[in-house]
This record gives C-alpha cells, structure tokens and sequence, in this order.
C-alpha cells in the first residue's frame, strides 16, 4: 500500500507500530497517521485492513489507529527520507507533501 500521496509504503513511512498474528490466524495491526487531519484517515485503515485480510492464513484483520507515540518524519526509513528531499526548504510535513504533489514528483 502506497503512503498519500508519497509513493512509498506505510512500512517505510513507519506509520505501522505492531503487527500481532494470533493462533487462530487473526492479524491484529496497531499504526498511526501523518497527522490526525491526514486526507486518507478513513480509507487507509479498511484498505489495510482490506489487503492483510486477503493474506492466505489470515483469517481476520484488525487496524487499531494509535496516536501515541505522534508520528513525525524522523520516523521515517532512510529511503522514505531520501525520497522527502523534493521540499527544497523546511516546511511542516503536510506542506510538503502538497509541495511534492504539486510538483509531480514520482519520489
């Protein structure tokens, strides 16, 4: 799954904070957002919920979004880092994922 609207995955952005897999094969997944006003809080919850789901073995999936700890970009993988150099200038992360939008860039 793609991270809005960066195209990295939510394990890079580590936005995933626990993964637990029970014997009976439900997947329990404990992840934060951006940002509490992040555009795809209600549709990436059910798609990740949706995606790990449909993982021979699983036999259920459960996404409990967390705000603690805060996500920040320091969280960040070092490629997803990388990737986030398009903001020439220091920003909040949310402008600078609409600056990188903006831009068209595939980073």
């Amino acid at each position: 799954m793609q991270g809005w609207p960066l195209h990295f995955n939510i394990y890079e952005l580590r936005l995933i904070y626990d993964i637990k897999v029970d014997p009976s094969g439900t997947v329990g997944i404990k992840m934060t957002l951006t940002a509490p006003n992040c555009p795809a809080a209600l549709s990436l919850p059910i798609e990740v919920e949706s995606k790990v789901g449909s993982i021979p073995g699983a036999t259920d999936a459960n996404v409990e979004v967390v705000w603690d700890p805060p996500w920040d970009p320091s969280r960040m993988s070092e490629a997803a880092k990388l990737g986030n150099s398009a903001c020439s200038k220091p920003q909040p992360w949310h402008e600078c994922l609409v600056t990188t939008t903006a831009a068209g860039s595939d980073a």
